[in-house]
């Protein structure tokens, strides 16, 4: 299939950074319920929190899981605590670099839109080696539009910047949910395998093209066309 544009996820995408969740539970668990073992029901985070606007996820969190502490402790905690991941631990999943990398150079337009808060994705971008892939303009947080993925408006906006054919964009995610969003407004879906996925199913059952459990990213052009 023919590809003029591809937007992708950061979070489980480009990124290797959902293990983030698993420090933080473990730390605010101890920190706040004197438990390390903490764990959100992982099935209920997937569906309901992962593809919101970070910060209104935390705010969720704060009061879903009646966490005893002020909503602006907590939201400081999270600030911290994510700016900290980004700057230290994540790294680009495999295949990264080379796939945008070679999406560049065949003139494929592209473009960041994830739930992350702004100030978040440029830290990890920098972080992982991947900030020459993008501009101030092609990097968009669902916080620009203010909903999360369960609606498409951030995959249109980057459409938008791009200025590409909706049949001929591709979105890549490796949330279920999001790439159900994308493939209900008429893109192109890549799902992506990660090891943190609770909906594996939904995932495969909404992409035309699937990058399965060790596959890297730039595997995806045998399976594109680009020019």
């Amino acid at each position: 299939m023919k590809i003029r544009g591809a937007i992708f996820d950061m979070d489980g995408t480009l990124v290797d950074s959902l293990s983030f969740w698993d420090c933080f539970w473990r730390d605010m668990g101890e920190r706040y319920f004197g438990d390390s073992t903490f764990r959100m029901d992982p099935v209920h985070f997937d569906t309901y929190v992962r593809t919101m606007i970070f910060s209104q996820a935390i705010s969720y969190l704060h009061g879903y899981l009646n966490v005893p502490c002020s909503a602006e402790e907590f939201d400081s905690f999270a600030a911290r605590y994510v700016e900290h991941f980004y700057r230290t631990v994540v790294t680009a999943k495999p295949g990264a670099v080379e796939l945008l990398t070679a999406l560049r150079e065949r003139g494929v337009r592209i473009c960041l839109a994830s739930a992350t808060d702004r100030h978040y994705l440029d830290i990890a971008l920098e972080s992982c080696g991947l900030a020459e892939f993008f501009t101030p303009e092609t990097i968009i947080s669902c916080s620009d539009v203010g909903v999360g993925k369960e609606k498409p408006d951030v995959f249109l906006m980057a459409l938008k910047v791009m200025g590409t054919p909706l049949a001929e964009t591709a979105v890549f995610e490796d949330s279920a949910l999001a790439l159900e969003t994308a493939k209900n407004a008429g893109f192109v879906t890549v799902g992506v395998y990660d090891s943190h996925q609770t909906a594996g199913e939904r995932l495969f059952a909404a992409s035309d093209i699937y990058l399965g459990q060790g596959s890297a990213l730039d595997s995806v052009l045998t399976q594109i066309e680009t020019e």
